[in-house]
């Protein structure tokens, strides 16, 4: 076992001594066995912290080369070495104990207020429930967003591996969110739940999302459209956007069922069921553009009028909630 403390302490002090991320890389990673590694990780970690006390430890999560803790409350240097030795003394004899290679996104990618084309799908199901579906989701997202993915199944981002889809796609059907981002240009969320989140920065562009969306049609619910100025991570991270006129901002937090015949609101760009079309028909002036799974895209007379950082005009939204008044959820 090789106990890299320098990289450790190189975190450490770049963190600003408050806290660390540490991982257990063992030689190599059956991501089929990744769930019981985290396990393992956590057992060693709960031990280290009994045997070694003056750091606290959170618990387990998946990283790309194995499962990592992050460390809090650090009472000094000796204090970490003492816990990183009992952590490595519970682990199997091969692999590495060190500092997580975490990526830096761009400063202020985060919390910036630039404006994000923005599309909110629901699937038909939990990923949870179907590893394939998850899988092909991950790989869909990877080749989606650019050359150079960071991917993260935690609070932290890394370079992607050679097996990045089956990496993601191991923590998605085990209940984790995922995200997959190549800054600045694009990013996707995850969530087991089912639900998807696909951003793009070139904002004016509706093709690539265009895309996606059809890509993705055979097995979504409802997909949703919209330029929005924050980092989402459900459906409920709206920013500017108006606010639904009969659905609680919470309830967008979940997939839920009702979307397969009905909408939160009027966008410029949906993908629709057969359920809502048999329950409204595409309005005059509305492109619609067959998809698979007898879903159907339908894009508003003037995308442009949709694609603006503050939403539409009250008169454009207004026109098409009447226009799909027989689709919006009422509670």
């Amino acid at each position: 076992m090789t106990v890299d403390h320098a990289s450790v302490f190189r975190a450490v002090e770049a963190n600003g001594y408050d806290d660390v991320r540490v991982e257990y890389a063992p030689p190599a990673v059956a991501r089929v066995a990744q769930a019981a590694l985290v396990r393992l990780v956590e057992e060693a970690a709960r031990a280290a912290t009994a045997d070694a006390p003056g750091v606290w430890a959170e618990s387990a999560l998946p990283s790309v080369a194995g499962a990592a803790v992050r460390l809090k409350d650090l009472s000094g240097p000796e204090a970490v070495t003492a816990w990183l030795d009992a952590f490595a003394a519970r682990l199997p004899g091969d692999g590495a104990v060190r500092a997580v290679p975490v990526a830096v996104l761009p400063a202020g990618l985060l919390r910036g207020a630039e404006p994000r084309l923005t599309a909110y799908l629901a699937l038909d199901g939990a990923f949870t429930d179907d590893a394939d579906e998850a899988e092909r989701w991950c790989r869909r997202a990877l080749h989606g967003v650019g050359a150079r993915p960071l991917v993260a199944t935690g609070p932290f981002y890394q370079a992607a591996p050679p097996d990045a889809a089956t990496y993601l796609a191991t923590a998605l059907h085990a209940g984790r969110p995922v995200e997959v981002v190549d800054a600045p240009a694009a990013r996707v969320a995850l969530n087991p739940d089912g639900q998807v989140i696909l951003q793009r920065y070139t904002w004016e562009d509706l093709g690539p999302v265009r895309q996606a969306l059809l890509d993705g049609a055979a097995r979504t619910r409802l997909g949703l459209v919209a330029v929005t100025s924050v980092w989402a991570l459900d459906w409920s991270d709206r920013g500017r956007l108006p606010r639904p006129p009969h659905v609680p901002v919470d309830a967008l937090a979940r997939n839920d069922a009702r979307w397969g015949g009905a909408i939160p609101d009027a966008h410029g760009l949906m993908l629709l069921t057969p359920e809502h079309l048999r329950r409204a028909s595409v309005p005059p002036g509305w492109r619609p553009t067959p998809a698979s799974g007898g879903r159907v895209l339908v894009e508003a007379p003037d995308p442009r009028a949709w694609l603006r950082p503050e939403g539409p005009d009250d008169t454009v939204l207004a026109a098409a909630r009447a226009a799909f008044a027989g689709l919006l959820n009422k509670g």
